[in-house]
């Protein structure tokens, strides 16, 4: 199955999409912020990152979508932001900054979610 990369600085958010992917065979990782995402990412090229849009300085959601377009061996990592209700206004940035897919929290529901990574993983390949 794909190696899924979960960018997430609330633990208490990541719980029920962690063993959503684990139930479906998905090797998954955690971190908590971009800058451990990009240490992470030096070491290993996930197949998808799910990211949060807010997180601590230096870089949030966005940067981190910036830099896995820019690096070459990251070219193929599909990325889904997600985004809390207030913020839906911001999809068209983050697809322009590369993300692939933009998810607010409110519109989620885990069956539709699995049916996103699966696309997105496949298309990948």
């Amino acid at each position: 199955m794909a190696k899924i990369l979960v960018v997430q600085n609330q633990a208490g958010k990541t719980a029920a999409l962690r063993h959503l992917l684990m139930q479906q065979g998905h090797r998954t990782a955690v971190v908590s912020d971009a800058i451990r995402a990009i240490e992470w990412m030096a070491d290993q090229v996930p197949d998808l990152v799910i990211t949060d849009y807010v997180m601590s300085a230096p870089l949030d959601g966005f940067g981190l979508i910036r830099f896995i377009r820019q690096e070459p061996r990251l070219w193929r990592v599909r990325v889904i932001l997600c985004v809390d209700a207030h913020f839906k206004g911001l999809r068209d940035h983050a697809l322009n900054c590369g993300a692939n897919e933009v998810w607010a929290a409110d519109e989620v529901t885990l069956p539709a979610f699995a049916e996103s990574i699966a696309r997105l993983i496949q298309s990948a390949g």
